[in-house]
């Protein structure tokens, strides 16, 4: 018969300490994790949430009482950020390793509690781990006190939770005590005699603690917590990268959609552009009457969403501002290997094949039949991959079967070449890239209605000076011919 667990005031006594001492570890456990997990959220979001939390992380009398200059020194990490204030590789926040630390001894002293004096080696664990705790914590007070020159009050709770539960570990190692022994029984009553004895009662082997498997199964516990952890905070991380990101963008959208309705600002961008001399063949196809007064070369793919988008800006608001004096040269530069070298990767499949049906229709009907070309692939720009080519050419009065046949000649092939070369040599990576009377536009004044405006505005201004300039000219010499161009704003 195996001796009963002591049953004596003395071990009730002790039982009771234990208790009491394990609740204190869990409950000192648990408010380490609290502590990290805010600590957490402000390294790693900013705030925590919970103003009386961010409240203490500083000290109206004393700025050097900041947890945000802790959490954000290169200390906040482990191993440390490098010189130059970047995260080495596997380096983890230093609160995700509180995290873990308060996790695994909470979880332990829940779970598995005090062992048994015969398996009192089990209990090397927890001690062991809050050793490398208090030595944690010994390391990063002397780092916050001689390197970083600030005081995380938060810090400082955790530390000293760190102290208490080293305190309750070595408290709960399990300690020897002597069952006392049993008082059995000897008298015999008459009664006894003629009496069918009852058995003994014998008191049930007790089950030792921790078991293996209760033990293993505590660690695989805490390692399945600390997991669900990582991907719990890194999640939260992925999430505020992603609204801080959306934040950003939304600031840089509204502040680009300001600056796009500072009419003079973009035109002060756009007069700092160096003027570019763009050669212009006799052939090219050109839109509009004008006589050279407002010329505009744009660099285009037909598979381009923005080309398209312009494209339709300049048949509208711009024309309508600059009217016949405005004269639209299309250039090529299909973002496609296929028929542009100047270009590493393909970008649009199907630009190469529509910019030859248009070279081809110009080949065969000149700038009108270009031009009508040009629409037609704007307008079904999302079926490029499918467009009828013969189909449309007969719509727009051209030989279908000629048409097909320059798409693959070498002169539509050249050409297009020719100008994808040009745009190389005008720094075009691109489209649109578009060139008012040689000087680029960027992207932000191209969708900007202000800028056209402006650009209109100074345009008239400076014409109406060239025509009064040259009208004493004129009153002298009637049969002078007058210029014909006018210098544009910036020229």
């Amino acid at each position: 018969m195996t001796a009963a667990r002591d049953r004596s005031p003395a071990g009730g006594t002790i039982r009771r300490n234990t208790s009491l001492l394990l609740i204190a570890a869990v409950v000192l456990s648990g408010a380490g994790v609290y502590v990290s997990v805010k600590l957490l959220q402000k390294h790693l979001l900013g705030s925590t949430g919970s103003a009386w939390f961010d409240d203490v992380c500083t000290s109206e009398g004393d700025s050097s009482v900041n947890c945000a200059i802790v959490l954000s020194s290169d200390w906040a990490y482990f191993p440390p950020n490098d010189e130059a204030g970047n995260r080495r590789p596997f380096s983890v926040p230093v609160a995700l390793l509180g995290l873990w630390y308060f996790t695994g001894l909470g979880t332990w002293y829940l779970f598995v509690g005090r062992p048994d004096y015969n398996r009192r080696r089990w209990h090397l664990l927890p001690l062991i781990w809050n050793t490398i705790g208090i030595m944690g914590s010994v390391f990063f007070l002397i780092i916050m006190f001689t390197s970083i020159e600030a005081l995380c009050p938060w810090c400082l709770v955790s530390h000293g939770l760190n102290a208490l539960l080293m305190v309750c570990g070595v408290l709960l190692r399990p300690m020897h005590t002597s069952p006392q022994p049993t008082q059995v029984s000897t008298a015999v009553t008459s009664e006894s005699i003629f009496d069918t004895p009852e058995p003994a009662a014998v008191d049930s082997i007790p089950t030792p603690n921790p078991t293996v498997r209760h033990a293993v199964s505590a660690m695989v516990l805490v390692l399945a917590l600390a997991s669900a952890q990582f991907y719990w905070i890194s999640a939260q991380s992925l999430l505020q990268q992603g609204l801080q990101l959306k934040a950003d963008v939304t600031k840089s959208v509204k502040a680009i959609e300001k600056i796009k309705q500072d009419g003079r600002l973009m035109m002060a961008l756009f007069q700092q552009q160096p003027k570019r001399e763009i050669p212009i063949r006799s052939d090219d196809p050109v839109r509009g009457e004008g006589r050279g007064l407002f010329d505009v070369v744009v660099f285009s793919d037909f598979q381009c969403p923005r080309c398209r988008d312009f494209a339709q800006r300049l048949d509208t608001q711009v024309h309508e501002l600059f009217g016949s004096d405005m004269r639209v040269m299309f250039k090529h530069f299909p973002l496609c290997v296929d028929c542009n070298t100047q270009v590493a990767r393909t970008i649009h499949e199907s630009a190469c094949r529509a910019a030859r049906a248009a070279e081809a229709a110009r080949l065969q009907g000149g700038s009108q039949a270009f031009w009508a070309m040009h629409d037609r692939l704007f307008a079904d720009q999302k079926n490029l991959a499918s467009f009828n080519y013969r189909g449309v050419a007969e719509e727009l009065g051209l030989s279908p079967d000629q048409l097909l046949a320059d798409m693959e000649s070498d002169a539509v092939a050249n050409r297009i070449e020719a100008d994808s070369r040009l745009a190389t040599q005008l720094s075009v990576r691109g489209t649109p890239a578009v060139f008012v009377m040689g000087r680029r536009v960027d992207s932000i004044a191209r969708s900007s209605d202000a800028f056209w405006k402006e650009l209109h505005t100074l345009y008239r201004r400076a014409l109406d000076k060239r025509n009064a300039a040259l009208e004493p000219a004129a009153e002298h010499d009637a049969s002078a011919p007058a210029s014909e161009s006018a210098e544009p704003p910036g020229g």
